[in-house]
């Protein structure tokens, strides 16, 4: 980037960074202002609202139990009359309790609001009914004197039923009475309509089993296709048998009729019925649905019967799991639940004591609509706010920019000078100067910058100098592993300098009537240019001296007499491993110069034997006398793997060593492959086995590998 656009992101900043703060801080201020006034309303509203729901679902109980204590009180004195009209001895039924209003509303015939039948479309057709009547269903095959008797006897109920149902008007849909005999009545009358067979319906053969007064779990109602509670009690005979049950039909619409305060709260309330239920082969434990109230917005709002199972369901694991145990501990609470992707509070309260409870679901976000209300609010007024920034914004970076482009002109100048020189110094071009003659820093860059073109050309030329002698040091390896019948060779050093002290060497001899191939690895103490000066004068003394007459005491002791004599200033010192080996004869003779032991491996008897030897390193001592040693009857796949350090003192970048443990292997799972192969597999090894250390030490590996 220019330093012109510099100028002007540095004015920029200058100018308009603090009133960014400013405004950052302003609107961090307000943004937390309004959400914390959102949240504490928010917190109020869902508390209230809890409070609220909570009281809602238990005035329903209170007044349900109210209502359930009046009803059975209501529907005792009806079993009580029932008893007395159908088991008193004929003359001593007696005038009963309700016999004054017999004639009451004697011809009431008519259609009724309360007693219609539910459409699919949540419409409601009116029923003839009359209160002046009952129905009486008789079975077949019953003789006609017991039917007439019955039916004189039941005739004498309708008093019974009409001033009941006037003293509670619109809390009973029908009055029931069914004998064991298979004789029915239901109140008020029905026209055109049969009546359905109580005695098979699930309530009554639970009153007949436990033979004592209960409440039935909601049901519809065969006629109305409403939802009733079916309330009973048993009848008895004179002598305390048990001989049928009267009843009413308690209306669920009734007994949870619609509270004007829920509709305060939210207009998307949702009532529900529900009991708790074991699951089969499970110990869980789900919700069922019983019913739900109908939120048509119809004339005839009511409740619908689930006919097919349906739980509820919500991802909130918990707080579903604790509302299941308080509803089988038949308690009231309200809990914060997710229900159909939205989060809703759930009141729930029994209303019956077969586990029915009310349930009433109200979505969160009605009940804190005021507290969004407030938070847009603040939202729309801070984004009026921002307006007036973003104009005060424009109108000083325009200035800023204009400023910027004036002084950049004069900054620019002799950074421009300073740029055009670096360019011609990146191309080569050592002559490059610049001429600022001001005072501040950036004249002193460019006096320091013509200071410096003359040291980096003398750095130059040294670098040009490494290159040439990295470029001679290599050429004095081996170009290529010489070929000689009976044995494998193959080799490598790799430097971690432009120039190294590691070395091989392979000198083609004739000793006696054999050919013999001897065999050299060094490493030169140090590194660089030094180094490698070293290297290239044992390299000749060796070279020269191994082509004459004598043993390789004799060769090793003169190359190490000769050495001294260049290391005796410097200190430097050379490790050497020399190696001779005349295939023909199966034999190799060594002398080890302060070197590591070169390893041969046997993969027939997988044994490694390290060849050791007395022997200082060369360049230290110049009347050392070196010993020489010998092996013979190699064997055919036999391994000679001669090293220097670098190969297992280098590190990975946890500090671990490669070590001498690790090559083994290497050399013991690649040992009857080529000296090529072996060589390869090391060395890709030690680069794994790196990664990304940098590399410390150089590394030379020869591997010589005996093939007949």
């Amino acid at each position: 980037m220019r330093i012109r656009w510099k100028t002007l992101l540095l004015l920029l900043l200058i100018s308009i960074l603090p009133m960014l703060v400013m405004r950052w801080k302003g609107h961090h201020v307000i943004q937390e202002l309004g959400d914390d006034l959102a949240l504490r309303t928010r917190s109020a509203l869902t508390h209230q609202a809890t409070l609220a729901l909570k009281r809602l679902v238990e005035d329903h109980a209170r007044v349900l139990k109210r209502e359930a204590a009046l009803i059975m009180l209501s529907l005792h004195l009806q079993a009580s009359e029932v008893e007395k009209k159908l088991f008193s001895p004929p003359g001593q039924t007696g005038s009963g309790i309700f016999e004054r209003f017999a004639d009451a509303d004697s011809n009431k015939n008519m259609l009724s609001e309360q007693y219609c039948s539910l459409k699919g479309n949540g419409e409601c057709s009116p029923m003839t009914v009359s209160y002046s009547d009952q129905t009486v269903s008789v079975p077949t095959g019953m003789a006609s004197d017991d039917t007439a008797a019955v039916m004189q006897r039941l005739s004498s109920m309708v008093p019974v039923y009409r001033e009941l149902n006037n003293k509670h008007q619109g809390l009973f849909l029908w009055q029931l009475t069914a004998l064991d005999n298979g004789v029915q009545s239901i109140y008020p009358a029905v026209g055109h309509i049969p009546v359905y067979d109580i005695l098979q319906t699930e309530w009554y053969q639970a009153v007949k089993e436990k033979n004592e007064a209960m409440w039935g779990r909601p049901r519809i109602d065969p006629l109305t296709k409403k939802i009733v509670f079916p309330i009973a009690i048993p009848l008895h005979n004179a002598r305390g048998v048990f001989c049928g049950v009267t009843a009413v039909m308690y209306p669920v619409s009734v007994a949870l009729h619609e509270n004007e305060h829920i509709r305060m709260l939210s207009e998307n309330v949702i009532s529900l019925l529900v009991r708790p239920v074991r699951m089969q082969n499970s110990e869980d434990t789900a919700i069922r649905i019983i019913a739900s109230e109908d939120g048509q917005p119809t004339r005839h709002r009511g409740w619908r019967f689930m006919t097919a199972p349906q739980w509820l369901r919500s991802p909130d694991r918990k707080p579903l799991h604790q509302m299941t145990s308080d509803l089988l501990d038949f308690r009231a609470g309200v809990r914060e639940i997710s229900y159909q992707k939205e989060e809703s509070l759930m009141a729930y309260s029994p209303i019956s004591s077969n586990g029915v409870f009310l349930l009433l679901i109200a979505p969160k976000a009605d009940l804190v609509r005021e507290a969004n209300a407030m938070e847009q609010y603040v939202q729309k007024r801070f984004e009026e706010d921002l307006k007036i920034t973003r104009a005060i914004f424009l109108l000083v970076v325009l200035s800023v920019v204009c400023l910027s482009l004036i002084l950049s002109r004069y900054v620019t100048r002799n950074i421009q000078k300073l740029a055009d020189a670096s360019g011609r110094l990146a191309a080569g071009d050592f002559s490059a100067r610049v001429d600022i003659r001001t005072k501040d820093e950036i004249g002193e860059f460019g006096r320091r910058f013509n200071r410096m073109v003359p040291a980096l050309e003398e750095r130059f030329r040294m670098k040009q100098g490494l290159e040439f002698a990295s470029n001679v040091q290599q050429n004095l390896l081996p170009r290529s592993p010489p070929e000689m019948k009976g044995v494998e060779i193959a080799a490598t050093s790799i430097y971690c300098d432009e120039t190294g002290g590691d070395f091989y060497d392979f000198i083609r001899l004739h000793r006696g009537h054999a050919e013999s191939i001897g065999v050299a690895v060094g490493d030169v103490s140090g590194h660089g240019i030094s180094a490698a000066l070293l290297m290239a004068t044992a390299r000749a003394f060796l070279r020269c001296r191994v082509g004459q007459p004598g043993t390789l005491t004799e060769m090793i002791t003169e190359v190490n007499r000769l050495l001294c004599q260049d290391t005796r200033v410097t200190n430097q010192f050379m490790t050497l491993f020399y190696a001779e080996i005349i295939p023909e004869d199966r034999t190799l003779s060594w002398i080890r110069a302060g070197h590591d032991p070169a390893m041969l491996y046997d993969p027939a008897k997988d044994v490694f034997t390290e060849l050791m030897g007395r022997g200082m390193a060369l360049g230290i001592d110049s009347d050392f006398l070196y010993a020489e040693n010998h092996l013979e009857n190699l064997e055919k796949g036999q391994v000679l793997v001669i090293g220097t350090d670098g190969i297992w003192e280098t590190h990975n970048p946890d500090g671990e060593m490669f070590g001498k443990a690790r090559l083994r292997d290497l050399i013991r799972l690649h040992g009857h492959q080529s000296a090529r192969e072996i060589l390869d597999a090391v060395t890709r090894a030690i680069h794994g086995f790196q990664e990304t250390a940098s590399r410390e030490d150089d590394i030379t590996l020869v591997i010589v590998r005996i093939i007949r």
